[in-house]
């Protein structure tokens, strides 16, 4: 502003509007939280996230298909949109960290442990052959996302080993049918750790 008008409130206003009118800070701060920083996008973000990653939101295993968007019952267990949305953020995580590993053993044991967060590793048990090894009960989702994602070199097989339902001693879940039990009761079955 031209300083012989420095001093006129019409002016001042007017200016001091303007530059409330253009300060995009907050919308910048806003688009980064929601939209560019994965570990924190939502809805619309993680959607352009997947358009970048080249990984939508549908998953099929065993002939079902899981749609990881909205609250909705899978295989008798309750989500709601907020854990839906945790779990497709962690398929973007996991699909971006393929993109960027180096597909060794290492590098997707690491992957597998980020995403399930349990008992479970990759190992090469024949040459060019790999087996992910999942030592907790997996849901049929959770089958579905890394069977589909599968992080595993070129050229290199993969199978997976899950641990079977019903077949090692534990305790019986509160609210669950007899035969509903991922363990069996005393005299049953061997241990397992």
């Amino acid at each position: 502003m031209i300083s012989q008008y420095a001093n006129s409130p019409t002016l001042t206003t007017l200016d001091n509007g303007l530059q409330s009118l253009f300060d995009d800070s907050t919308f910048v701060s806003s688009w980064y939280d929601v939209v560019f920083n994965l570990a924190t996008a939502t809805g619309y973000g993680l959607d352009v996230w997947g358009k970048i990653l080249n990984r939508d939101r549908k998953f099929t295993y065993e002939g079902n298909e899981y749609y990881l968007q909205g609250a909705q019952t899978i295989d008798g267990v309750e989500f709601t949109a907020e854990e839906m949305e945790n779990l497709y953020r962690k398929v973007l995580q996991l699909t971006a960290m393929r993109y960027l590993g180096n597909a060794s053993i290492a590098s997707i044991n690491k992957m597998i442990q980020f995403i399930f967060e349990g008992k479970c590793y990759c190992y090469e048990y024949e040459p060019m052959q790999i087996r992910y090894v999942f030592r907790f009960y997996m849901s049929k989702i959770q089958k579905a996302i890394i069977e589909t994602l599968n992080p595993h070199p070129t050229g290199v097989l993969s199978s997976f080993e899950y641990l079977p339902v019903g077949e090692y001693f534990g305790f019986i879940v509160d609210g669950k049918a007899q035969d509903e039990q991922p363990y069996l009761p005393f005299d049953n079955g061997p241990f397992y750790q």
